[in-house]
């Protein structure tokens, strides 16, 4: 609101200005009154970095079982030991 609108406000109701003043004050009180009172937030704690060359073994095992598990060699067929018969 303009302070030409308050000055005129003012002039025609004394007593709005007070009235507007004590129904903030009491809003903010309220406000106040109802928020309760937050803990600070703990610092988060920072992840470890990856270790590459523990990533990278940890892949060629993993890729070294898939192979394992792939081929004639995994099938029910090669069971007897022998290929082909």
């Amino acid at each position: 609101m303009s302070s030409a609108k308050k000055v005129v406000k003012t002039a025609i109701n004394p007593l709005w200005s007070e009235s507007a003043k004590q129904g903030k004050d009491a809003a903010d009180n309220a406000v106040d009154s109802i928020t309760p009172d937050m803990p600070e937030p703990e610092e988060p704690t920072v992840m470890p970095d990856a270790d590459e060359a523990t990533l990278m073994k940890a892949r060629k095992a993993s890729a070294a079982r898939q192979r394992q598990r792939s081929g004639r060699a995994s099938t029910i067929l090669s069971s007897s030991g022998k290929l082909g018969g």
